[in-house]
């Protein structure tokens, strides 16, 4: 006798469960490895670090949109701070684990017993970075007030060295904290006769019109592509953390090589940095992005500052640095 047939829906039916099971025990381990590989991959370090608003904020901003410090296990919060004292400050208080700053100020510090570590370059002056900005027709001999972002920093010490090899009295020469972003209005309304300003808002101003270059006070303290700004840290911090301070230099070095190279990313980081136009941008004249340091050059600023009452103490240079920082010469 014929056995009876099933009926073809339930045999259609039969066969799509074996089809979605086989496939489910296909799915389930790559599904379980995809979570193992998750897990398995560590946590990024969350860090702080603080910068100035300006152009010199450049490369940390590249790096972040670039996932360079990222690649390298660190969560990087840049916070804002107004000037380069404050930045030691807040390392030296364990309030931020890294911070950029202008040399003059971090040697002060330093002089002072403040346990600072250098783990690498900023950025380095370049041509037309930065000047000391006036109202057009104002001359040299009329300048009795000038503005600085932060007073008895670098800007300071190259400002009076610039003033002297003019003749210009500087007991006749008030300065000013005045923050690069209200430089311009500062100028303008007449409450500074000057001010040593950077970029973007240099480029800026000239852009607008109204105000002109007095001269350019950079050179003084080195040659253009000396090194001017560094990433610090405490010694305690970079004692504590070496791995920590070793990916963070190895990230930022990677930052300036890039930014160096892709001049769109730079005009985007210092459109998101400063608020200015991408056209702004697009003519702002940047600092270099060093990789390595010039001792000579900063041991000349040290004994600079030191002649000028700048530091307190004489600073040898080198002491300053991490250990995996490179040096070279210009």
């Amino acid at each position: 006798m014929q056995a009876l047939r099933e009926p073809a829906a339930r045999r259609a039916s039969k066969v799509l469960l074996r089809v979605a099971l086989a496939a489910s025990a296909a799915v389930v381990p790559a599904a379980l490895l995809a979570v193992t590989a998750r897990s398995s991959t560590p946590p990024l370090t969350p860090v702080s670090a603080s910068y100035v608003v300006s152009a010199s904020a450049v490369p940390l901003f590249v790096g972040l949109q670039q996932g360079f410090y990222a690649a390298h296990g660190l969560d990087v919060h840049p916070q804002v701070v107004t000037a380069s004292s404050a930045a030691v400050a807040g390392v030296a208080s364990g309030q931020l684990q890294f911070a950029s700053g202008a040399i003059v100020t971090l040697m002060q510090a330093y002089s002072q017993g403040i346990q600072i570590e250098l783990v690498g370059p900023e950025v380095s002056t370049t041509k037309g970075s930065i000047c000391i900005l006036a109202k057009t027709g104002t001359t040299l001999a009329h300048v009795r007030t000038i503005a600085l972002n932060s007073l008895g920093g670098t800007g300071q010490l190259s400002d009076e060295m610039w003033l002297k090899s003019r003749a210009i009295d500087l007991h006749s020469i008030q300065y000013v904290a005045v923050p690069y972003s209200a430089q311009l209005s500062a100028i303008a309304n007449g409450t500074v006769d000057a001010g040593v300003i950077d970029q973007p808002f240099l480029s800026q101003a000239l852009t607008q019109g109204g105000f002109s270059c007095l001269g350019d006070d950079t050179i003084e303290t080195g040659p253009y592509g000396s090194a001017a700004a560094f990433w610090f840290t405490s010694r305690s911090y970079a004692e504590q953390n070496p791995q920590v301070v070793k990916q963070f230099a190895a990230a930022l070095l990677r930052s300036n090589v890039y930014s160096a190279t892709h001049p769109g990313a730079e005009q985007a980081a210092d459109s998101q940095i400063t608020g200015v136009s991408a056209s702004a941008a697009a003519s702002t004249q940047f600092f270099g992005y060093p990789t390595a340091v010039n001792l000579g050059v900063l041991q000349r600023i040290a004994s600079l500052g030191y002649q000028f009452g700048l530091i307190q103490n004489q600073v040898t240079v080198k002491d300053m640095f991490w250990p995996g920082v490179r040096f070279t010469r210009i």
